[in-house]
């Protein structure tokens, strides 16, 4: 497979880039502000990503997450309702969701879990949401485990209804949505996220909160892989890696199946604390990667986004687990 063969010389020796270009850095942690609106009506097997980071020492507040119906996708008094309301509590590391059907009713608490994380992932570097909606329920995901398999409000009739997904603005966390456009199951990869609309020279771009989960199986890569819905990730693509038994970063490009850029770093994943942050700057000539505010690469991408639109991003893995929010990214928030 092409895209083994590219990993695998990734690893063996190639020298970084010796033209880098000065950038300002990117703030971190990021404060991106809500609520959050949905741009088109959902639909069944629709996949919505929340992802919420803790910050030891630096936000106590609980992560609260509200999908809600009706109105413009704001939680205020005229709201029909709300869907489902997950709070998850840093200094507990506890998990509770329940519903609310008008706002100022009662909750109905469905479940409030102790330690939900597993897999060595423990809440205390952060929480991964997926809401997974189906015909008539909303299925809860964290960190890749089935949390709740939760039914709609009695007062949502249809998934269209649902608007949009709030996050308290008190919370001051990094926090980013995006849909899915795949129906297949959380727990298998690859996932393919869409762009839209696509990526533009000149702009700036958040990219994936998460967590790279090496632990027993640190012989296993994750690779970011950015290309055109129009053609296979092996014609075209640019994209990043990380091998955990080597502990390094990998930023490539090819071309028609031929790598035409490669650059390595060492990052030791004890580095990654609180989740990998990864910040994508598309430019004329280059995409520079900066991860947890670190710069990593300033990478000529070697391909025309203007003829070539970049609309998907692949998340691989050969094989393994590893807890990775997967994000259609936004402008850098100014």
């Amino acid at each position: 497979m092409i895209l083994i063969l590219l990993c695998a010389a990734l690893f063996v020796g190639f020298g970084a880039a010796s033209n880098v270009i000065p950038h300002v850095p990117f703030p971190y942690p990021p404060q991106i502000k809500t609520p959050l609106t949905l741009r088109d009506p959902i639909q069944p097997g629709t996949l919505v990503w929340i992802t919420g980071l803790f910050y030891n020492n630096v936000y106590n507040n609980d992560l609260k997450i509200y999908v809600i119906a009706g109105g413009n996708g704001e939680y205020n008094d005229q709201l029909k309702a709300v869907v489902l309301e997950i709070r998850a509590n840093h200094d507990e590391d506890k998990i509770s969701y329940g519903s609310l059907s008008h706002w100022g009713g009662e909750w109905n608490y469905a479940a409030d879990s102790k330690n939900p994380v597993r897999d060595g992932v423990r809440s205390n570097v952060g929480y991964d949401f997926v809401l997974e909606f189906k015909d008539n329920v909303i299925v809860v995901w964290v960190n890749g485990h089935v949390l709740s398999i939760y039914p709609y409000s009695a007062t949502i009739h249809d998934l269209s209804e649902i608007t949009g997904v709030h996050i308290p603005q008190n919370d001051e966390l990094g926090i980013m949505l995006a849909t899915h456009r795949s129906t297949t199951s959380f727990g298998s990869f690859p996932y393919t996220a869409r762009f839209d609309p696509p990526l533009s020279k000149g702009k700036q771009y958040l990219g994936s909160y998460g967590m790279i989960h090496c632990g027993e199986y640190a012989n296993n890569d994750v690779e970011y892989i950015f290309h055109n819905s129009s053609v296979s990730p092996k014609n075209w693509h640019f994209g990043l890696i990380y091998n955990c038994k080597q502990k390094l970063f990998g930023m490539q490009a090819a071309i028609d199946g031929k790598a035409v850029g490669l650059q390595t770093k060492k990052y030791e994943i004890a580095q990654v604390k609180n989740g990998v942050v990864l910040f994508f700057e598309v430019d004329t000539a280059r995409v520079k990667v900066s991860v947890n505010g670190e710069d990593l690469f300033d990478f000529p991408h070697q391909v025309d986004i203007e003829k070539y639109p970049v609309t998907d991003l692949d998340i691989l893995s050969s094989k393994g687990r590893f807890s990775m929010s997967i994000l259609v990214m936004v402008d850098k928030p100014s």
